[in-house]
């Protein structure tokens, strides 16, 4: 079957030169300054926008289920975008696997808030003999028993 007959020659061509360009990070780099600038700047605004309005959906839909609690939904946001693009997803489900009066409550020692993370994490189910990591285990299990925690589990 022949296919060449069926396809535009300028199709073709603009395929052949982003195919072959292994040179170019960005196969069609060189092609996004024929693009008129007016359309372009409209498609990166649009683009923004969209992306505004994904993140407000997901800050409403956080609001809604924290029942308005903003410090709630802070302390969340903040976890995710710690975690950058690589950890934020895990950041964020350990924020949510405690509930937040918790956090209030423990947040002024620093050893106990540490404790919390790490063992909501599943960092400190590991058989370590290392003095700190010991003291966090049993400071989390302290914390675990008078709260009720579930750690999640490591991945």
């Amino acid at each position: 079957m022949i296919l060449k007959e069926l396809i535009a020659s300028d199709l073709l061509s603009n395929y052949l030169k982003t195919s072959n360009a292994t040179s170019n990070w960005i196969p069609c780099g060189k092609q996004v300054n024929t693009i008129d600038a007016f359309l372009f700047f409209n498609w990166k605004e649009r683009l923004f926008f969209e992306r505004l309005e994904r993140k407000s959906v997901f800050i409403s839909a956080l609001l809604a289920h924290k029942n308005n609690d903003f410090e709630a939904v802070l302390f969340q946001l903040l976890a995710k975008n710690f975690g950058l693009k690589v950890n934020g997803e895990a950041f964020l489900a350990i924020s949510q696997s405690i509930d937040f009066s918790i956090v209030r409550k423990v947040r002024a020692n620093e050893h106990q808030f540490m404790a919390l993370l790490f063992g909501q994490a599943g960092f400190l189910a590991e058989e370590l003999q290392e003095a700190h990591h010991l003291s966090l285990k049993k400071e989390y299990a302290y914390l675990q028993h008078k709260f009720a925690l579930q750690p999640l589990a490591k991945q």
